[in-house]
């Protein structure tokens, strides 16, 4: 249900200025993780970061960034 709720406050252009992490199904209402479930999640954000300026950065990158100068 959260995954649809941020999917309807997104709009358009919204999508080019967003950095997509794999949650790795850990739920928005889960807490105490433990330290294998808080690297997991560290490193896909960083995974995701990373893939993200990748292609923002690309000057041939399909479709290209909307908000990129």
């Amino acid at each position: 249900m959260g995954d649809m709720a941020n999917k309807m406050h997104l709009h358009k252009n919204d999508w080019d200025r967003t950095v997509f992490t794999d949650a790795g199904g850990v739920k928005t209402t889960e807490f105490d993780l433990s330290e294998a479930k808080v690297n997991m999640l560290v490193q896909n954000g960083q995974q995701g970061a990373a893939a993200y300026f990748q292609w923002f950065d690309n000057p041939n990158a399909t479709p290209p960034p909307l908000n990129r100068l």
